[in-house]
Parts: C-alpha cells; sequence; structure tokens
C-alpha cells in the first residue's frame, strides 16, 4: 500500500509548482475567485484537485478492504496510483476531481445505510436517459473516452482492459452479490445521470472523461478481480506467483503505453512557465514578423500587441498535449 501512495503521489505533485495552467484551468479558477472574493495563487487554485487526488489514493483502494482479497484491493489501489486520467485531473484548478471524491463517498454512504436508494436511482436514471438526454455522444467519441479510461494509447490493451472489465463485474457478483449489484447500478446510474443532465461539450472525449471520473473506482475493481483472483484452482505456489506477475505486468504495461512517458507528455503543459513563454513568445515574434500590414507595424500601431505574447499563440502551447488526446 505504502509503495503505490508513494508512487501515485509523485506522479499527482512532480513539477507541479512549474506546471502551466491551461485556458480552462484560468477561466474556472477566475471565475471562483471572482465569486468568493478571493485572490488566489497558481497553486492554490490547484490545491483542492491536488488534495482530493491524494486522499483518493488511499479511500479508493481501501473502500474494498475486506470485501474482497488483499490481492484484487492492492491491484485497484495500483490503477488508481497511475491513471492518467486520475493523475491529470488531481494537477489541474478544475472540479473534476473533488468531484469524483465526493460522488464516491456519498455512494459509499449510501451502499452501506441505504443500499436500495442506488438501486432505485440507477434504474430510474437508466431507464430515462434513452428519453430525455439531450446530448448526442458519436460513437468515436465513446471510443475514445473508452481509451482514455483505460489510461492507454493501445487500442488493443484498450479492449482486454474492457473485457477484464466485464469478467472482474461477474467474479464480483459470484463473490459478493451485493457488492456487484452495488458497483454496477453506480456506474450504470451515474452515466445515465451525466446523460439526463447533458453538460456542454459531452461530445468532445476530454470533456466527456472528466464528467466521468467518478465511475473510474469502480472499474478498476473490476478490473482488478479479474487479474487478482485465481485464474486456475490449486494450482499452487508457483502458478499463483506467476499469475500475480502477469497482473502485475499488465498494470505497468498499460502505465508504459500510456502517455507519461512519451515525448508529447514531456513537452505539454508539464513544463516550466520560463520554457513556455519563450515559446509563445518566439511564436508571437514570428507571427508579427509574417504581418502582411507592415504599414500598420512601422507606425507602431500594432506595437503594443507585439510586446507580449499573444493569448492565442500561449493558449496554443499550453493545450491537451497530442499524445494525451485521441483524436
Amino acid at each position: 500500500m505504502v509503495g503505490l501512495v508513494l508512487s501515485g503521489a509523485t506522479l499527482r505533485l512532480w513539477n507541479l509548482r512549474n506546471q502551466v495552467m491551461g485556458d480552462a484551468e484560468l477561466r474556472f479558477a477566475a471565475e471562483l475567485a471572482e465569486r468568493l472574493g478571493l485572490n488566489f495563487s497558481e497553486l492554490g487554485a490547484r490545491l483542492p484537485a491536488v488534495l482530493c487526488g491524494l486522499i483518493a489514493l488511499v479511500v479508493f483502494p481501501r473502500a474494498w478492504s475486506g470485501r474482497v482479497e488483499r490481492f484484487p484491493v492492492e491491484l485497484s489501489g495500483w490503477l488508481v496510483a497511475l491513471s492518467p486520467a486520475l493523475v491529470l485531473h488531481s494537477r489541474m484548478a478544475l472540479p473534476y476531481m473533488p468531484l469524483a471524491l465526493l460522488v464516491f463517498v456519498v455512494l459509499l454512504a449510501l451502499e452501506r445505510r441505504a443500499w436500495a436508494v442506488v438501486g432505485a436511482l440507477a434504474v430510474v436514471a437508466v431507464a430515462l436517459a434513452p428519453f430525455l438526454a439531450k446530448a448526442e455522444i458519436p460513437l468515436q467519441t465513446v471510443g475514445d473516452v473508452l481509451r482514455l479510461q483505460a489510461g492507454t494509447r493501445s487500442w488493443p490493451l484498450t479492449i482486454l482492459f474492457w473485457i477484464l472489465a466485464l469478467v472482474g463485474l461477474g467474479l464480483l457478483l459470484r463473490r459478493s452479490l451485493r457488492l456487484g449489484l452495488f458497483t454496477l447500478a453506480a456506474v450504470a446510474g451515474y452515466v445515465a445521470g451525466v446523460l439526463l443532465v447533458s453538460p456542454p461539450g459531452l461530445d468532445d472525449p476530454l470533456v466527456l472523461n472528466r464528467w466521468l471520473l467518478p465511475v473510474l473506482p469502480f472499474v478498476f475493481l473490476w478490473v482488478a478481480m479479474a487479474i487478482g483472483r485465481p485464474w486456475i484452482p490449486r494450482s499452487g505456489l508457483l502458478g499463483q506467483g506467476l499469475q500475480r506477475s502477469a497482473a502485475r505486468f499488465f498494470i505497468l504495461f498499460l502505465f508504459w503505453t500510456g502517455p507519461f512517458l512519451t515525448k508529447g507528455f514531456r513537452e505539454s503543459p508539464v513544463m516550466h512557465h520560463d520554457e513556455t513563454l519563450a515559446k509563445a513568445w518566439d511564436l508571437n515574434r514570428r507571427t508579427v514578423k509574417d504581418h502582411k500590414d507592415t504599414k500598420d507595424l512601422k507606425d507602431g500601431k500594432d506595437r503594443g500587441n507585439a510586446s507580449l505574447p499573444s493569448l492565442r499563440s500561449l493558449v496554443s502551447l499550453v493545450s491537451f498535449p497530442d499524445d494525451l488526446d485521441p483524436r
């Protein structure tokens, strides 16, 4: 447990002070500061998401402790720790990681005290979604979100991930019918609820993925059940050892084929401010140099605009890196 917490915390905190805020983060933080009447620093604006991301490292896997075997709990924790979707939204000044933690805690509280409420709400939401949902989500967006949630750029691994999730759900239903039905109701009900509310931008896989972060702890449990429970009964110590190694290798391979080790991620907004501003300045300088209206430039009319990196050039540099964007 200590290893996965340290690994997850490292990914969530690495170079955080030097990470450049994206356009969506700036807008959200500015609006929040205006409503609350507070001044904010970049680190302060990110603090709620960072804290929720660190708390989730413990809360998400520990929720299953004592309810399923120890090894699947550990594997679900590693999936949480290394998940690109959870890591990146734990570093952003956006409300999606706090939302994910809040939804998870509320659902767990309902499951322990009023299990039938979760099931009833899920049934109602799923029944109404096809008729009342306003969002039209292209099939390609659905596929891209499945890949983003699996955390890999590989389509074969994405398909294997979701097959394992379905297998793991079946195993969980056999292991504990109540817990299995609860996780299924939580995932189906929440997805249907998002479709009913239909927040703007759901046709964009990056936006849809953000809203679906709360389902990841449940999906990770399913995958952990599939790769963590004994595949062959009475396989002996050697067989169990090989299976555990294969399960860990699968998670490591997801990480290896994910975004964190790619050049695109290293050149993304997770870099030093000075480097980003220097690139924006250079892009702006070349744009001004190629400006067709040389007379205005000579007269100094555009000199004020040319003195600083343009917002458009800066936003183009802090946009989502190509290796993380499924499109």
